[in-house]
């Protein structure tokens, strides 16, 4: 399942021998069960799961061919991922690249037809000045929910992280404050800033 060789060290758990499952089709179901094994795991410096565990898992089992034919289809999908991310990566870079070139060494398109002038910072192209953040943006801090109103829920092959509002409450500017819907975050006093109003877009 690891597709490449490699040691195992004597505190893993590893599958060999299998008897009508395909080993792509079994390592999207582990992938799928991981937030099932981690919910199971035991130990406080490390989690771990034994056999036990394993014994008690019940796999949803189509025949063979079905097996071969998910785990290709979500391989295929795993493979455009990849690629997806090496382009993201790439793309990220380069405009990485054009920031610092426009906007730390100022040799944006034109650049050469500006002065540069003195400023607090050292030499900035004229015209250009130096702003505090404050000054052009408003910042607001989110609010600490706590973490009893998250679930973990699978979903596909992965997970997703749902916050549960009590009844009637969605965030949305205007409606009535937080402490007002009689809800309070451990470790900060309720504020005005974060409001809440009806869930019409929550899902």
């Amino acid at each position: 399942m690891l597709g490449v060789p490699g040691c195992v060290h004597d505190g893993w758990l590893y599958l060999t021998k299998f008897r009508d499952v395909d080993k792509h089709f079994l390592y999207y179901f582990f992938y799928w069960k991981k937030q099932h094994f981690y919910n199971s795991a035991y130990g406080a410096a490390i989690q771990n799961i034994n056999t036990e565990i394993l014994r008690n898992t019940d796999i949803a089992l189509p025949p063979l061919p079905v097996q071969e034919r998910i785990a290709s289809i979500l391989s295929a999908y795993d493979d455009l991922i990849a690629k997806n991310t090496r382009r993201i990566k790439i793309l990220e870079e380069m405009a990485e690249m054009i920031f610092r070139e426009w906007f730390v060494s100022f040799r944006f398109p034109g650049h050469a037809k500006v002065p540069m002038v003195k400023s607090e910072l050292g030499l900035i192209p004229k015209g250009w000045e130096v702003r505090k953040l404050f000054d052009v943006a408003e910042v607001t801090y989110g609010f600490p929910f706590k973490s009893k109103l998250f679930t973990v829920e699978p979903i596909g092959i992965g997970t997703r992280l749902r916050l549960h509002l009590p009844d009637n409450v969605f965030p949305r500017p205007g409606a009535k404050p937080l402490a007002a819907q009689g809800i309070r975050a451990s470790g900060s006093e309720p504020g005005t800033r974060t409001k809440l109003g009806p869930p019409d877009r929550w899902s």
